[in-house]
């Protein structure tokens, strides 16, 4: 039957495709036939059962694309070689729950073909009862500007090898938003390469095709300051229930929601509510959503939902295409050797060869000068050499090497020494930062570590960094060092008070070859100088700024400038909206936000204050950690760190031990829990007291204790267990040992796990503990704004489960 059925098949295909090689030039059913061979050599018929066929297909893609473009051809193929009233089934190999997709039944008397229903199903995970506390019942839809630019078309879009896969899921969705299977559309790639262009075309499209519905087009850096005044304004709801009324939503730049939590949170529950209602939901980022570092996982969990499509730089017949598209809309017609050149010589995105085109083109309109292939190159060379240098791993290895004077063999080697792994872990770290390449790739150049490796450095650099000033500075010092002098201004309401002491500050710490100016909002104060408080103040400090002239900010701004810094949320609002495109608004950024100050991004406008707000203002720019990121010094520390775990090196441990013996003081910290509790921390203390060291644990509330005593407990008897084994079988026979125990003895059972594992843990003790067994989880104690302290059956917490990853937690079993 087999072979049998294998033979039909070849029929069907070899019946479709003699009909594709037959059809009309530039007719729809002639432009399947580039796709056919790539589509239908991974579709796999595995029964036919009265007149049932079942087909085995890669993933839903393949199952969508079939059906919105072949099957009217397929359903003649089928009717000719197997009869009428076929139906079509199909079983995908995706990890989906076991069963084969809702069948298709074809209308083999008609000519048309009705469009397949698709069926909704839940995300896994999702319950249908839980309840979204954003949603206010009876919200009306009103008119919403969408924010699309109309050049990024469809129509005007180049598609080719690097895009074409992109392109043909965009279109797809935009005939059918939220009714196919690729929710969320997830693109990922390089800077440039017309991620933005793709999702604006599927909101033009579906604005086109179905004009009830609201599309929303917006940054992610707007939606993050949009959540920001609403949060002050206390209106979270409101600014939910807006996003609520969105039918199709696409946000750029995604990746900029890391480390914001609150945002993430609320971005959360709209993603879900939207989902839920079957809303499409486009997201575009310069990482694939596993190397999206500080965003929650439940949040990357939905990105991989839908669809990934990455799209890279293009090839160069698709940049020639590219050319030809642009200069054929401006009327402009180059010779054959020119398009060539033009398409050789700009290799990296679609964004700098639109930018070459328009200097190409601007060139010849100013001077009056015909294109030619001399003026091509004259201008390209003026251009490169204009351009920044290209960071790369390369040569993020070399700075790094250079800074800590150390050779490029010992930074690739396996030697787990301080002085060479922590330098390894920032190029790690630098390489994630400043290049699109993935944590495996990078793991690759850094001497052939994998992903894991390089995934434990980047955090162990954002902890290190945290409490170690020296290597703090160092971080800072690199990442200067792994940028080109730029161009910068700084942007206040009316120039007069924020924005001049700020420059006045960034001048005498920025670096040589950094240019620094500002300008304000509002022409109000146009040719005025610096408030004198401002003047007094920065001269107090030795910084002349009274020769300054307050001016407005330009258009001209956004093209002389690199970076363009706003004091405030609403000055920030007020220069993105003078933008003229995704390119100038992301050069745009919060001043304090993108010194690292994600908790209050706002600088105070001291304007209606004393000299002692001045000051004040003044020693936010100078002495926090503001300049200290922007302009950072090398300054020692006395402050040494030793990494104690099972990879530590005998030589690190003699000489922490020598330096105890001279009488040198040492603390003891842990990265997770408790020190000395399940980690190498007992072996030194345990050393100490054979030394005759003293050994003084510092006092302060526990944890443990504190959780136990939250519980509801018994206080009076309980064991305290520390971590459970990493084991899956050994796991599940130790929580059902400390279920047992609880009921045999009435003993509180209390544990820990890394805080990176709490997710899986309460996963854990959800699936193998009784669904009446009480469970405490305490966490984040003693942070008065997270703490989270609860204690509820199994069944309960199977209901509700809290967001614990890399959150401090203990958790306690009793009665």
């Amino acid at each position: 039957m087999g072979e049998n059925l294998m033979l039909i098949w070849q029929k069907c295909l070899q019946f479709m495709r003699d009909n594709l090689n037959a059809a009309e030039d530039n007719s729809d059913l002639k432009k399947l036939e580039k796709s056919f061979d790539l589509l239908f050599d991974k579709v796999q018929p595995i029964s036919l059962v009265d007149n049932n066929l079942t087909l085995m297909v890669p993933s839903d893609f393949y199952k969508e694309y079939i059906e919105d473009n072949y099957l009217s051809l397929l359903s003649a193929a089928l009717k000719k070689n197997i009869g009428k009233g076929v139906k079509l089934w199909y079983s995908v190999m995706e990890n989906k729950p076991a069963g084969l997709e809702k069948p298709v039944t074809m209308n083999m008397k008609g000519k048309s073909v009705p469009t397949p229903k698709v069926q909704e199903t839940l995300p896994p995970g999702f319950s249908s009862n839980i309840v979204n506390p954003f949603v206010v019942p009876g919200i009306k839809k009103v008119n919403i500007d969408s924010n699309l630019k109309s050049d990024f078309s469809f129509d005007n879009y180049v598609e080719g090898e690097s895009n074409k896969f992109a392109a043909t899921v965009a279109r797809s969705i935009a005939k059918r938003p939220g009714a196919t299977a690729f929710n969320p559309l997830f693109l990922y790639g390089g800077y440039g390469v017309g991620k933005t262009h793709l999702g604006q075309a599927v909101g033009l499209e579906v604005k086109s095709q179905f004009p009830d519905k609201v599309v929303l087009y917006l940054s992610s850096e707007k939606f993050i300051q949009q959540f920001i005044s609403a949060a002050k304004a206390h209106k979270q709801t409101e600014f939910a229930n807006f996003y609520q009324m969105v039918d199709v939503l696409i946000i750029d730049d995604i990746q900029f929601l890391s480390g914001k939590s609150a945002t993430q949170d609320s971005f959360f529950h709209i993603f879900d509510y939207l989902h839920q209602n079957g809303k499409q939901i486009i997201l575009t980022s310069d990482k694939a959503p596993a190397d999206i570092m500080d965003i929650q996982d439940r949040i990357v969990s939905r990105f991989k939902w839908g669809l990934s499509a990455e799209i890279k730089s293009p090839d160069y017949d698709t940049r020639k295409k590219i050319i030809i598209n642009k200069l054929s809309r401006d009327g402009i017609v180059l010779t054959d050797d020119m398009l060539d050149f033009l398409a050789s010589e700009t290799k990296t995105n679609v964004r700098e060869l639109i930018g070459v085109i328009n200097s190409v083109i601007a060139y010849s309109t100013i001077y009056k000068s015909d294109l030619s292939l001399e003026l091509l190159k004259d201008t390209i060379n003026k251009i490169a050499a204009n351009q920044k240098k290209v960071i790369n791993i390369p040569y993020i290895q070399e700075v790094v090497c250079d800074y800590f004077g150390i050779k490029r063999e010992q930074l690739l080697s396996k030697t787990r020494k301080r002085e060479i792994a922590l330098p390894r872990q920032l190029a790690m770290y630098f390489a994630k930062e400043f290049t699109n390449a993935t944590f495996t790739k990078i793991g690759e150049e850094m001497g052939g570590k994998d992903h894991s490796t390089v995934m434990y450095a980047c955090d162990t650099i954002k902890d290190v960094s945290k409490i170690d000033k020296e290597f703090c500075n160092a971080t800072n010092i690199v990442t200067f060092k792994s940028t080109q002098p730029m161009n910068i201004l700084m942007v206040c309401l009316g120039n007069i008070c924020r924005s001049p002491l700020a420059e006045g500050i960034m001048k005498t710490k920025l670096p040589e070859g950094f240019s620094v100016d500002s300008a304000g909002t509002i022409s109000q104060h146009e040719g005025e100088h610096p408030d004198r408080r401002a003047v007094k103040t920065a001269a107090n400090h030795g910084i002349d700024i009274s020769r300054q002239v307050s001016r407005p900010i330009t258009a001209q701004d956004f093209q002389n400038f690199d970076k363009i810094y706003c004091m405030d949320i609403d000055v920030y609002e007020d220069v993105i909206s003078k933008a003229a495109d995704e390119e100038q608004r992301w050069k745009t950024a919060l001043f304090l936000e993108a010194a690292g100050n994600h908790e209050n991004a706002e600088v105070p406008d001291p304007y209606w204050g004393d000299m002692e707000d001045f000051e004040d203002l003044y020693q936010l720019l100078d002495r926090g950690k503001v300049v200290k990121f922007f302009a950072p010094e090398k300054k020692q520390s006395d402050l040494k760190l030793f990494l104690l775990d099972k990879y530590t090196e005998n030589a690190d441990i003699r000489e922490a031990q020598a330096l105890m013996l001279k009488g040198q003081d040492f603390g003891l910290l842990s990265e997770a829990g408790l020190p000395c509790i399940a980690d190498p921390g007992n072996l030194m203390v345990k050393w100490c007291h054979e030394k005759n060291i003293r050994v003084i644990p510092i006092s302060g509330p526990s944890s443990i204790i504190l959780a136990l005593i939250s519980s509801g407990f018994n206080g009076q008897e309980f064991t305290f267990n520390g971590y459970l084994p990493i084991d899956k079988s050994e796991k599940k026979k130790q929580i059902q040992h400390l279920e047992s125990m609880v009921q045999k003895t009435g003993y509180s059972q209390i544990f820990m796990e890394t805080p990176y594992r709490n997710n899986q843990l309460l996963e854990d003790l959800i699936k193998f503990l009784s669904p009446n067994t009480k469970l405490c989880i305490a966490a984040n104690i003693n942070d008065p704004e997270h703490e989270f302290i609860r204690t509820k059956t199994i069944k309960d917490w199977q209901k509700e489960k809290p967001e614990l990853h890399k959150v401090p937690a203990v958790f306690v079993l009793g009665r």
